[in-house]
């Protein structure tokens, strides 16, 4: 039972990470393309994403359905907190694949995502959304 309820969750999880990546990405691209900057286009797509997700999560990858102010807002400080810090070192890693490496730019971006994402499950799963 347990095993399946963490099946469950790590699923859900990878749903709304691919919602979320997906999203972010087609929202990259589409910034870089029009001239936006990679920082902008990044700092862009990024703060859209993280919003959309930090919903999902709430109330489907973790099945908060029950709305409560005080839980939802510590919950998103700490979300908050977390994503600022993952984007700062998403940055970093962009940068480096970019202007250092020369890897395209979708592709690089692709890549930063895949590196930060698991961090991200384990800080939401252990810290944010702990029951």
């Amino acid at each position: 039972m347990l095993t399946n309820l963490l099946d469950k969750k790590i699923l859900r999880y990878q749903i709304v990470g691919a919602i979320g990546a997906c999203f972010e990405l087609a929202l990259f691209s589409i910034f870089a393309s029009v001239q936006f900057g990679i920082l902008w286009s990044n700092f862009a797509a990024f703060h859209f994403a993280f919003i959309l997700c930090f919903i999902l999560h709430y109330f489907y990858t973790h099945e908060n359905l029950i709305f409560k102010s005080d839980r939802f807002l510590c919950a998103f400080i700490k979300y908050v907190v977390l994503m600022y810090t993952l984007f700062f070192f998403g940055t970093i890693l962009l940068w480096l694949f970019i202007e250092r490496i020369g890897i395209n730019v979708e592709l690089a971006k692709f890549l930063q995502i895949g590196i930060i994402t698991p961090f991200g499950y384990l800080f939401q799963k252990y810290l944010i959304f702990k029951k």
